[in-house]
């Protein structure tokens, strides 16, 4: 690196103009300068007024500094130690045949040949052979009739035999009333069902879970799943039951009495307003037993409809309840909601939540008032 002005070495010391504000030098180094350090030292006059800057540059001959004669003399003297491509390969041939002197070294002598030839053409050998044959039919007998034992297959052999023998007896075997045609019958019978096993285990046992059952099940639309399981739907009825394995329906029973007397239907005389007291009693096995009412009665709701089922009106304050169990309600019904008219009606004392729940349910009939004849 030499030091010194090398303003010698530019194309021009005034900077040529590439764009606004950018110009542009050409420097020329010499090749004899390895590694040159250099200094840049710029005047830019702008309005009169006159600023320097300056800025540093390394130039290197990477061949020269990094990479020296001394180095390729080593990398020479590591190459002449590789093994050549011969030797790696086995073969001197770019095709990575056997090499043509090695094809000559390895070739059977003409004498070597006839050696071979004359040692098969003995009668001990040709006895030998004849022997192996003789063996080998015995082994497997007359159409393969000794083939008994199949040990020696693989379990993909034996499938693919099995698969073959079935496949010619069926295609064979097509007409009606053949093996063929009734086994064609059943997998159609069958077909869409990865499992039998897996399909009868989630219809019968609660609990089981076998996902590609449960799919082919329900692809021709459904919503099957386990809970529907017979095992499953025998503990609900064990549960509903009180565990005795059968179900007993016992649906809400309503005696109705009027006035406490008899069983009978509401009757109410057109003009009067009169409270209908009605015992309600479910139907048990042993017989009928009283239902408690006291905390439903304060908001049971009356209704009461023509016989065919439009709306009259409905009763839902003034209920009260008594009963030595609780299980009478006692419904007020005032003479103006009657209207006047004399008519057969239906009634439904209806579950404060859930109104299609009835507690009781009968006829309700509206006659006139008897005329009154003086004594």
């Amino acid at each position: 690196m030499s030091p010194g002005h090398r303003t010698g070495n530019l194309g021009s010391t005034t900077g040529t103009l590439v764009s606004t504000g950018h110009y542009r030098w050409i420097y020329t180094a010499s090749n004899t300068d390895d590694l040159e350090q250099l200094v840049w030292a710029f005047s830019v006059v702008e309005n009169a007024a006159t600023r320097k800057y300056a800025n540093a540059t390394i130039v290197v001959d990477t061949t020269a500094v990094d990479f020296t004669q001394a180095d390729r003399d080593k990398l020479e003297t590591l190459h002449g130690k590789v093994p050549s491509r011969g030797y790696l390969t086995g073969t001197s041939e770019s095709t990575g045949a056997i090499d043509t002197a090695d094809k000559t070294g390895m070739a059977l002598s003409v004498t070597g040949v006839t050696a071979v030839q004359s040692g098969l053409s003995t009668a001990s050998a040709v006895s030998n052979v004849q022997t192996t044959a003789d063996n080998i039919e015995t082994q497997i007998g007359t159409a393969g009739g000794g083939l008994t034992d199949l040990g020696g297959m693989s379990t993909g052999m034996k499938t693919e035999v099995g698969e073959s023998v079935l496949d010619a007896a069926t295609s064979s075997h097509q007409s009606a009333g053949t093996v063929g045609k009734t086994l064609t019958d059943i997998l159609a019978v069958f077909a869409g069902i990865t499992s039998l096993a897996g399909w009868l285990r989630y219809i019968m046992r609660a609990g089981f879970s076998d996902s590609t059952a449960l799919a082919e099940i329900n692809s021709g639309g459904g919503t099957f799943s386990n809970n529907d399981a017979l095992e499953s739907l025998q503990g609900d009825i064990a549960t509903l039951s009180g565990g005795g394995g059968s179900t007993v329906i016992a649906p809400v029973l309503s005696v109705i009495r009027n006035n406490a007397s008899t069983p009978t239907n509401l009757v109410q005389h057109n003009g009067e307003t009169k409270t209908h007291s009605i015992y309600v009693y479910q139907e048990t096995v042993s017989g009928l037993s009283p239902v408690d009412m006291s905390s439903v009665y304060s908001d049971l709701v009356l209704s009461v409809a023509d016989q065919k089922g439009k709306f009259k009106f409905k009763v839902d304050s003034g209920i009260t309840n008594s009963g030595v169990n609780n299980e009478v309600i006692n419904v007020p019904i005032p003479a103006s909601a009657i209207g006047g008219k004399q008519a057969s009606l239906e009634y439904a004392i209806r579950d404060p939540t859930n109104g299609q729940f009835v507690y009781s349910h009968g006829q309700f009939s509206i006659r006139r008032v008897p005329i009154y004849v003086a004594p």
